[in-house]
């Protein structure tokens, strides 16, 4: 969780110096499988037993700089993302000797750039999960610049595009729509043929923070925009699904991808305060749901939550709109 420990003698010590942690320099836990002090200790312990290992490419995957050595887990928290910032800069070292070496060959593709695109990816995709998707986006381009310089730009141009697409899903979960909107508007508005992402999958993602931005707005105006621009863009991916044999399969109506696709639906109409349209869509899903994933699912009784909601709704709007008319249609007192 990142939250460092500091000891006293008779407490934990690192498993590599054998040193208790202190104020200053605290132990921290791996977060990996293993058991009991394996794996704390403090993080420049860590660093120099993993800096042993840049050079050798061949157990790049493996090393210590990404997973423990023992139960090949992925560090995790604070450790994992101080590990991955000093693989960044050992690799960034052996980028630039090299860089210089073979000034005159610009083409060639150095094993330490390639180590290099790890490190920064692996960095930037720590930070995203980590919930700093702003700080991921900028490592994430610095990627694309060494992409290109590897690779050429057609190259870097699609992992740039993959990049910014996993950064926006972050941003969406984070609930930071506005990061998320600038990144996924210019992918949704732009040719299929210009992007490596499955225009549908973006026009999800776009949806569901769309979703999730009316839902919080207090202004009834705003949220019906948003909730309709939503209801477009699910309505635009099912029918870019409907041209691909694959994508149909997967997301057809009998499928746990069908069913969340449904909800959506049905909670786009709900806030485009749509609630009967919304009731007949979600049923479906419902009846999809306990087929498919079963009555005591998760997403089964969430979906039949929201059933009861919209028809406890419904009820209280007939139930008014009945009293109204009881009420104009009654003869005033004398």
């Amino acid at each position: 969780d990142g939250d460092g420990e500091s000891s006293s003698s008779s407490g934990p010590r690192c498993w590599c110096c054998l040193e208790p942690g202190t104020p200053s320099d605290p132990l921290y836990s791996g977060g990996c499988g293993c058991r009991g002090g394996a794996t704390v200790g403090h993080v420049a312990c860590f660093k120099e037993a993993a800096r042993t290992q840049i050079l050798d490419e061949a157990n790049f995957a493996a090393s210590r700089w990404l997973r423990c050595g023992v139960c090949q887990q992925s560090w995790t928290g604070y450790l994992q993302c101080e590990l991955l910032v000093a693989l960044s800069r050992h690799t960034d070292a052996a980028c630039l000797v090299d860089d210089d070496a073979a000034e005159t060959d610009r083409t060639r593709s150095p094993r330490s750039r390639e180590a290099r695109l790890r490190a920064l990816f692996h960095l930037a995709s720590a930070l995203s999960v980590a919930g700093e998707p702003r700080v991921a986006m900028r490592i994430f381009l610095k990627h694309a610049d060494v992409a290109e310089a590897t690779y050429g730009p057609e190259h870097a141009a699609k992992l740039t595009a993959c990049s910014l697409v996993r950064v926006a899903a972050s941003a969406a979960r984070l609930k930071q729509h506005d990061l998320a909107l600038s990144l996924l508007e210019p992918f949704y508005a732009a040719p299929a043929a210009e992007t490596p992402w499955n225009r549908s999958t973006v026009a999800r993602l776009l949806a569901t923070t769309l979703l999730d931005l009316a839902s919080a707005q207090s202004d009834a105006s705003k949220r019906r925009e948003h909730a309709q621009r939503a209801e477009r863009v699910l309505r635009e991916a099912f029918a870019e699904d409907a041209k691909d044999p694959e994508r149909r399969r997967r997301h057809a109506a009998g499928t746990l991808l069908g069913v969340e696709d449904a909800t959506h639906l049905a909670q786009a109409l709900y806030l485009s305060d749509r609630p009967e349209e919304a009731l007949r869509v979600n049923d479906d899903s419902l009846v999809t749901a306990r087929r498919v994933l079963g009555p005591d699912h998760a997403a089964t009784r969430s979906i039949q939550t929201f059933s009861g909601f919209l028809k406890d709704l419904l009820a209280l709007s007939a139930s008014r709109s009945s009293a109204t008319a009881t009420s104009i249609g009654a003869p005033r007192g004398t």
